[in-house]
């Protein structure tokens, strides 16, 4: 693992919460092939492959995210996992619990939301 993939995960939450205006910023830091895979169905779950396809799903993203503030950044043993409070529109504050791969210092794979727990019910609490 890259000492510095912390700090890109760090860079991307603070480039999403600044959205438009360091939305290239945030492109920077996805591989050409980069997956995301959407598992939060108030957010269209599906796969989106490349990063044309995953910056048009973030587009969609910032449209329905009241709020999203980052928890926690851990390496787990099969990868970085990052923890965070997010409410979309019509719905309660929850923990989404999201696993990242990286292919250098890039993001190549994201499993956004593979964890949803209510806020205070749950380890973002």
């Amino acid at each position: 693992m890259v000492p510095g993939q912390e700090q890109v995960l760090r860079d991307a939450y603070r480039h999403f919460a600044n959205w438009p205006t360091e939305r290239e910023l945030f492109a920077a830091l996805l591989d050409p092939n980069v997956l995301w895979v959407e598992t939060d169905r108030e957010l269209g779950a599906g796969d989106h492959r490349g990063k044309d396809a995953v910056m048009a799903h973030l587009d969609h993203i910032v449209e329905h995210v009241v709020r999203a503030s980052l928890v926690s950044v851990d390496l787990k043993p099969q990868g970085w996992q990052t923890r965070d409070d997010m409410q979309v529109d019509g719905h309660d504050l929850h923990c989404c619990i999201t696993d990242i791969d990286f292919r250098g210092d890039l993001i190549s794979k994201v499993v956004h939301c593979r964890g949803h727990v209510e806020v205070g019910r749950g380890p973002c609490g």
